[in-house]
């Protein structure tokens, strides 16, 4: 073998067992904000709710909830202020754009609604249901509901 194709197969090697670390996980990035409130805020504007029903598109069922977050283009949000002390404080949350509420139906099932909260308007226009099985925490996407009839109790 030519030595640029032993440095390819070793390339594809490294790579291959890279991904095969990975998997089951995803990594959904930090991005610096000011305000962790006006953060929120702008993750449950009706432009949000927009670019978050485009992509629930792409779900499937059986989904992972990381592989969820993941399509549904989720970052982690991190907020850095000073404490009362002068050390640093760092608040960190998990936005994914349209997600108003998360729904307990039962100790199986969960819901996540997505729609907007703007301007004293409150919309519901999909939901994303996770089950999972007797034992772990190993929650799965069941189906994604173009219909739901469902409303979070802290909104509106």
């Amino acid at each position: 073998m030519s030595r640029r194709r032993n440095g390819y197969v070793v390339w594809l090697v490294v790579a291959l067992l890279g991904l095969g670390g990975c998997a089951g996980r995803a990594d959904l990035g930090e991005r610096r904000v000011l305000a962790m409130v006006s953060a929120l805020e702008r993750a449950e504007s009706r432009d949000a709710y927009g670019r978050a029903s485009e992509r629930s598109e792409n779900l499937a069922r059986g989904m992972s909830v990381v592989e969820a977050e993941a399509t549904m283009g989720a970052f982690t949000a991190v907020e850095t202020r000073e404490g009362v002390d002068g050390k640093p404080l760092e608040r960190r949350a998990t936005v994914v754009e349209g997600k108003l509420c998360v729904r307990d139906i039962s100790e199986r099932r969960q819901r996540w609604l997505f729609g907007y909260d703007q301007d004293r308007v409150v919309f519901v226009g999909f939901a994303v249901e996770f089950e999972r099985g007797d034992a772990g925490d190993d929650w799965e996407l069941r189906r994604v509901d173009r219909q739901p009839d469902d409303f979070c109790e802290s909104k509106g």
